[in-house]
């Protein structure tokens, strides 16, 4: 690359320290220059360079983390829910037979009932009846609310 000419006024000490660099090195003023040129030009690019890839390694530090975060979210809704599988057997289990057991009262009050009584009194009954089937359809077919 051919060489052009580059005049400009700077301060003496600056002329003065490379000069004093040129004659310690013995090279002359304008390779010095030359160097200090470069050397800020990579210097300059490596800070633009820098700045872009650190943009870059941001963007793929916060999607690491954001699929990090999801996938922990993931694995603790799979531990909760199989946490809470022995809880709702346990749960089942208790409605199923509670279920039974108001059944089984309801069919030993039924025959306690005489036929021959008045209507109201066999309604009665048979609203207790419906109040009991109807607890327990609720009992059986709820869900756990914190799943």
């Amino acid at each position: 690359m051919p060489d052009k000419q580059l005049n400009v006024w700077i301060p003496e000490e600056l002329r003065d320290y490379v000069a004093r660099r040129a004659e310690k090195e013995r090279r002359g003023m304008n390779s010095i220059i030359a160097e200090l040129i470069q050397q800020d030009m990579a210097q300059h690019n490596d800070k633009v360079v820098g700045q872009n890839s650190l943009i870059a390694l941001r963007e793929i530090v916060s999607a690491e983390i954001r699929q990090a975060h999801a996938q922990l979210r993931h694995d603790l809704r799979d531990d909760r829910q199989h946490e809470a599988e022995p809880f709702f057997e346990f749960l089942r289990k208790q409605t199923d037979r509670l279920a039974g057991l108001i059944i089984m009262r309801a069919f030993r009050n039924s025959n306690k009932v005489n036929l021959s009584e008045p209507k109201e009194a066999k309604s009665t009954f048979f609203k207790r009846i419906e109040k009991w089937l109807f607890f327990w359809s609720l009992l059986t077919l709820s869900q756990h609310p914190f799943l």
